[in-house]
């Protein structure tokens, strides 16, 4: 008999522990619930899967982030201009990889631009920047460099450290004139470096446009000049650049890769005769020429 009784009041002290068990479950999925729903209420994000962009609302400044890279161009430059009128700042996050030519392709892509937009792989470096400038920063595109902001057509990288020219103070602008120099995705445009033999002509089978950087003077010879002269009679609009000296058959531009095809990309999407390319590539739209 008392052995019954001890089974019974063992039982019973399982079952009011199996209940405190259950109880404490149930209480940790609820305070976890609500913190997942302070979380999404607090960061609201507008997400686009299709883009793999999206942004993040804050006081001060909105977050562009981009989680994969497609080249669309013309999406995160609409993104820019949408939300302008509702931030005093916008911080495009990117992998370092593509840093300088995403700030060069919105540099030439947004025209008039009203609000401050700094590209970069830390947005902890940004919000320094946005703070150390009393939230005043320039109308400009800029890429940061730790707490540093710096114009992308001077921006050059050595050693995972981008080096280049501050952007102006700010200026007074047209607030209601910002708009888009769309790019054309389907422009296919060779970038190559020189080299003592190089076939230009086989390169350029597939290709709508040329950049070449001359990475030494010596590369310039008569068989090159040739091959410049064919495309060039064969409507391809080849630029060179990073070499001013030497007899070339066409102008060459001191500037940087990055700033040289986000320049020509955009360029060449929004004309319609080929023969105008290179005479307007030539105008220096946002100091690109170094």
């Amino acid at each position: 008999m008392s052995q019954n009784i001890n089974m019974e009041k063992i039982a019973k002290k399982l079952s009011v522990l199996d209940r405190r068990i259950l109880i404490s479950i149930v209480f940790c999925i609820f305070i976890i619930i609500c913190a997942i729903i302070i979380i999404t209420y607090t960061q609201t994000y507008n997400y686009n899967k299709n883009e793999e962009t999206y942004l993040q609302n804050n006081d001060q400044y909105e977050i562009i982030y981009i989680n994969d890279y497609d080249g669309n161009w013309n999406h995160l430059c609409e993104l820019i201009v949408n939300i302008a009128e509702n931030t005093d700042n916008i911080i495009v996050e990117c992998e370092t990889e593509h840093l300088i030519l995403i700030g060069n392709a919105l540099t030439f892509m947004i025209e008039n631009l009203s609000i401050p937009v700094i590209v970069t792989d830390n947005i902890k470096d940004a919000v320094k920047s946005i703070s150390i400038h009393n939230n005043i920063l320039p109308y400009n595109i800029m890429v940061s460099n730790g707490d540093k902001l710096i114009m992308p057509c001077t921006a050059t990288t050595e050693e995972n450290y981008i080096f280049g020219k501050e952007p102006p103070s700010r200026t007074i602008i047209d607030e209601n004139n910002m708009k888009i120099r769309y790019v054309d995705s389907n422009i296919d445009i060779t970038v190559l470096n020189s080299s003592d033999n190089i076939d230009l002509i086989e390169s350029c089978t597939d290709s709508d446009a040329l950049i070449l950087n001359i990475k030494d003077k010596n590369h310039i010879n008569q068989n090159l000049n040739e091959q410049l002269k064919y495309l060039s009679d064969n409507n391809m609009p080849s630029i060179l650049i990073n070499q001013l000296d030497g007899d070339l058959l066409i102008p060459s531009y001191k500037m940087t890769t990055e700033s040289a095809y986000a320049k020509l990309a955009v360029i060449m999407s929004n004309l319609n005769d080929a023969k105008l390319i290179e005479p307007v590539f030539s105008k220096n739209l946002s100091n690109e020429f170094l």
